[in-house]
């Protein structure tokens, strides 16, 4: 037994290095706690704004109108009547109302998307004789779905641009008093084209201004300004 023990010391003495060794070689447990506090931590403010894709722009604008729709034929689908859009005061008409538009816009061009609806000023109450004797208006619905392609060119925080409009637009007129009676409507379709030029002028952020001018090269003098608010990158 004594003479086993130098042997066992020895043995003993030469792994106590090894194992050490082999201890630093592994590489450290993953710091768990780390993990779980950056996963359950909220997100900041910096995190937000990079899920904004850049090129994105969503806007609302109030709308001032003047459209002509006395040409166009106004149809009942449901029955036989049938007018002119002079008879009922659309020849032209002033119109007020809201636009909501979201385009995808790069550094010189553009794409926008929208809505636009609006309602002729002072044409409540006006009277249709061509539909009867009783026969009068009691509201026009203007909308208009529409697409525009343009260039734009940012100086600061200002950016001007041109576009081309081409939309569809559409005017119901609600009638009481009619010779089909009460709750009677009317229709028309036309088509719009023609340029918008406007401006963008960031405030705070991502939040700008803008206004722009549209004229309708279909129907002249037909136009629409818009003034309203956007979010999008500067």
């Amino acid at each position: 037994m004594r003479a086993l023990l130098p042997g066992l010391l020895l043995v003993a003495s030469l792994a106590g290095p090894a194992r050490a060794d082999w201890d630093n070689e592994r590489p450290p447990p993953p710091a768990m706690d780390e993990t779980l506090e950056e996963a359950s931590s909220p997100r900041g403010p910096d995190d937000i704004q990079r899920e904004w894709p850049e090129a994105l722009i969503v806007q609302l604008a109030a709308v001032s109108a003047r459209l002509d729709f006395g040409g166009a034929s106004f149809d009942d689908p449901n029955g036989p009547l049938q007018t002119r859009g002079e008879s009922l005061s659309l020849a032209p008409a002033d119109a007020l109302g809201f636009e909501l538009g979201v385009g995808y816009v790069g550094e010189l061009l553009g794409v926008t998307v929208g809505l636009s609806y609006a309602n002729p000023v002072g044409t409540r109450g006006a009277r249709v004789e061509a539909l009867g004797p009783t026969a009068e208006v009691r509201r026009i619905h203007l909308t208009r779905w529409f697409a525009e392609l343009g260039l734009q060119r940012r100086f600061g925080d200002v950016t001007p641009f041109l576009a081309l409009h081409a939309g569809l637009q559409r005017a119901i007129v609600d009638l009481v008093g009619t010779r089909s009676g009460d709750g009677t409507s009317l229709s028309a379709r036309r088509a719009t084209l023609g340029p918008r030029v406007g401006v963008r002028a960031w405030v705070f952020r991502k939040l700008y201004l803008h206004g722009s001018f549209f004229v309708d090269l279909l129907t002249p003098p037909d136009h629409v300004i818009t003034l309203g608010l956007g979010v999008g990158e500067r």
